[in-house]
């Protein structure tokens, strides 16, 4: 996941506050660090700290990380992650951020800061058509700013702009935060070039892109757009899709917060069942997917939602989450559900099941640990304490994203994938 932020202006301008903004605007991707580091005529200022954004700087550090060019980076750790530095990266007068995982058994930080630096950009093209894995990478140098996109597109990235000043970030929603102009999504295999003297692409590959599914289904913010795609329309039509193909008799429909109330809104709108707010969210929490351990994510569970008793007390409840890992999130939920009232609690999952561990873009458990690779469907309902259990299948979320073309691979079996 993680994300990056990164700023080259040639105006007399904080490129910090920008990056503080757009780190915000990115902070459901990682809450492990955050850094920020800036370029100015006297040299760098960096700070890198543990936890979230509003934990680590105030908007009037000006003083503290000065210039006109920056990079930020907010982190989410993978569990066998051991490789990768804190970011961003300082090094010989440049820095350098890098989201994801990159492949090859030689590679070093080291050697790439180097090609990056070279002035010829054949050395860089090179060097980067031979890099394997799901990555993304932004480095700033007084002199240019590099971004570069894995050769499948796995991972989101794109370009902003505003006067004189280029912006690279992970999505599309920092650029609301920071009211500068969105372009475009960077292609797959696209190394772009933004010097003091203008701009440049070279396209390392001419495959359509081949997203991370999780981008849409739980990844990215709503108001974001992913190679031309809205998040906020994929979800809502996985709802509609998830009726389609498995609807039942209930009193209302409610979305778990907040990643499956988009999806609960469409399988309302497609059921004409009543759409009601099921749950009141503690703000002050963050995702708890990525916190750090499982006993974390459950007391955050316990802390993040607590179910409005008058909407769904002596109701049969149609309950709407984007995914289900391990099942102990939703067997909470759902007893929580039960605890305050409601008759009967009907699971509808805007996902497919997740039969395969992963940790290229997100963090998946072992399949000794993940539910639907050990359980039936019947096993599951069981095992939640819910009244019925459905997922999307894997054609209905590729209509309700637009492509079949993504990275899917949690989604499948051994035998799927090959």
């Amino acid at each position: 996941m993680s994300g990056i932020f990164g700023y080259f202006s040639t105006r007399d301008v904080s490129a910090f506050q920008e990056i503080y903004f757009g780190l915000y605007a990115l902070q459901h991707r990682g809450q492990q660090s955050v850094g920020i580091a800036t370029l100015h005529d006297q040299g760098i200022d960096s700070h890198i700290g543990r936890g979230q954004v509003k934990r680590n700087f105030a908007k009037d550090w000006h003083d503290d990380l000065r210039g006109n060019k920056g990079l930020g980076f907010v982190k989410y750790k993978f569990r066998y992650d051991t490789t990768m530095p804190d970011m961003p990266i300082v090094h010989n007068g440049g820095l350098l951020t890098i989201d994801g995982i990159i492949t090859n058994d030689d590679f070093t930080i080291e050697e790439l800061i180097a090609k990056l630096e070279s002035a010829d950009i054949s050395i860089v093209r090179e060097y980067l058509q031979k890099l394997t894995g799901a990555f993304t990478i932004c480095y700033i140098s007084h002199e240019k700013m590099i971004a570069y996109r894995d050769l499948e597109g796995i991972k989101p990235l794109c370009i902003g702009y505003d006067k004189d000043t280029a912006i690279i970030a992970t999505e599309s929603c920092a650029f609301e935060a920071t009211n500068t102009r969105f372009v475009r999504d960077m292609q797959p295999g696209e190394l772009f070039v933004h010097t003091l003297h203008g701009q440049t692409s070279y396209y390392l590959s001419n495959e359509e892109a081949t997203v991370c599914a999780f981008e849409y289904v739980y990844t990215a913010r709503p108001d974001s757009v992913i190679d031309g795609r809205s998040v906020y329309e994929a979800r809502y039509r996985m709802g509609e899709k998830l009726f389609e193909e498995s609807p039942v008799d209930a009193d209302i429909v409610i979305g778990a917060p907040d990643s499956g109330i988009i999806a609960a809104l469409g399988y309302a709108n497609a059921s004409g069942i009543d759409y009601q707010q099921g749950f009141i969210r503690n703000n002050y929490i963050g995702r708890t997917f990525i916190e750090m351990s499982q006993a974390e994510r459950e007391r955050g569970v316990t802390i993040k939602l607590t179910p409005i008793r008058v909407n769904i007390q002596n109701q049969d409840i149609i309950l709407v989450d984007d995914s289900i890992v391990r099942g102990t999130t939703i067997k909470r939920i759902v007893k929580n559900l039960k605890d305050k009232g409601a008759n009967k609690v009907h699971v509808r999952i805007s996902a497919p099941e997740i039969v395969k561990s992963n940790n290229v873009t997100v963090d998946i458990p072992d399949e000794e640990d993940l539910i639907s690779a050990n359980h039936t469907v019947e096993e599951m309902v069981e095992i939640i304490g819910c009244d019925s259990l459905a997922f999307l299948s894997l054609g209905g979320m590729h209509k309700a994203v637009g492509t079949k073309n993504l990275y899917q691979d949690y989604f499948l079996t051994e035998e799927e994938t090959n």
